[in-house]
C-alpha cells in the first residue's frame, strides 16, 4: 500500500503540476520541425507520457493511441466525440472530460503552455488515429 501511495505521488509530480513558468512566448516549432514533430516533442517533454501511454496500455491516465474518431463516455455519464475539439478542452480543463476510472490528478495545461503550442500537441495526438479499414 505504502509503495502505491508513493508510486502515485511521484506520478502526479510528474504530471507537470510544478512546471517550470514559461519563460518567452513561443512564436512556433524550433527550426526543422513541423506541427506535428513539434506537437510530439512538447508531448515529451511536459512529462505527457509520465501518465499516457501511446501504445494501448492504460497508465494513470488512459492510453492516447488510436483514440481520435472513437468516442469516450465521461465519468458524469456523457458520450463525448474524441476529435480535436475534445484533445484541446481535455488538455485546457481536463477536469470537464474526465474517465472513469482514472483519478482527475492532470493540470490543465492553459497557463503552462501558450495556444500554439497545445495546437501543436493536438495535432501529434490526431496523427495516432484508428485505421478506419
Amino acid at each position: 500500500m505504502r509503495q502505491s501511495l508513493l508510486a502515485l505521488a511521484l506520478l502526479v509530480a510528474a504530471c507537470g503540476d510544478d512546471a517550470p513558468p514559461r519563460t518567452a512566448t513561443p512564436a512556433g516549432p524550433p527550426a526543422g520541425f513541423g506541427r506535428v514533430e513539434w506537437g510530439e516533442l512538447l508531448f515529451e517533454t511536459h512529462g505527457c507520457m509520465a501518465c499516457h501511454r501511446i501504445d494501448g496500455v492504460s497508465s494513470v491516465g488512459p492510453p492516447l493511441d488510436e483514440i481520435v474518431g472513437t468516442s469516450r463516455l465521461t465519468d458524469e455519464g456523457r458520450r463525448v466525440p474524441v476529435d480535436a475539439d475534445y484533445l484541446e478542452e481535455s488538455l485546457l480543463e481536463p477536469e470537464l472530460v474526465a474517465l472513469p476510472g482514472y483519478e482527475k490528478v492532470m493540470p490543465g495545461y492553459g497557463e503552462l503552455l501558450e495556444p500554439v503550442e497545445i495546437d501543436a500537441i493536438v495535432g501529434y495526438l490526431t496523427t495516432l488515429t484508428r485505421n478506419p479499414h
